[in-house]
């Protein structure tokens, strides 16, 4: 139940529970009284994520998948929820289909984890590459990290690499920090 609303939360950018909204918690948001209705509730949690992240196409297949895997996941009744190696082979399939992150496939260009729609171009300090050109306004911080990690290393970006890349990171030796200092401070130049 709870990765059903999470998934929601991450479409729609609406909390779990909102006060000032009725009903006042997500999922009960896209329940209806009509049994023949799960296309149009699926069609209301895809236009929501496309109004939050300002998807150009909110029929994007990825999108459509995850907001029926969070209507199933948080189906009223625990007998109609999918189990949780079900939710886990279902994300699997979704990002097999193309938003995958460190599938077997090298040639695979992996899309943002944001609008789910563009490939992602800017790889954060850290070395993770999540996001698009478009969605780092809107989402400045790593996803993965969950941290502002920042873009001041230019760490190159290619659409077919691997999620996370190790950053290049200067030699922290005894030495260089002893060159460091000396350089710094010319009383220990002695």
């Amino acid at each position: 139940f709870s990765v059903g609303v999470v998934i929601l939360e991450m479409l729609t950018g609406r909390p779990a529970r909102d006060t000032s909204a009725r009903p006042p918690l997500l999922w009960r948001q896209f329940r209806s009284v009509r049994a023949d209705d799960w296309d149009e509730r699926v069609g209301r949690v895809v236009t929501e994520a496309a109004a939050c992240w300002g998807v150009a196409s909110p029929t994007a297949g990825p999108v459509v998948a995850l907001a029926s895997l969070a209507l199933r996941a948080t189906a009223e009744s625990s007998a109609s929820r999918p189990s949780i190696d079900e939710v886990l082979s279902s994300l699997e399939e979704i990002s097999v289909d193309g938003v995958g992150d460190e599938g077997g496939d090298e040639g695979h260009v992996r899309m943002c984890m944001v609008c789910l729609c563009e490939p992602r171009a800017l790889r954060f300090d850290c070395g993770h590459m999540t996001t698009c050109g478009g969605c780092v306004a809107r989402w400045p911080d790593c996803l993965l990290c969950n941290d502002f990690t920042g873009l001041h290393l230019h760490l190159e970006a290619n659409l077919r690499d691997p999620t996370y890349v190790r950053p290049f990171t200067p030699s922290t030796s005894d030495e260089d920090i002893l060159r460091l200092w000396r350089e710094r401070c010319p009383a220990l130049w002695e």
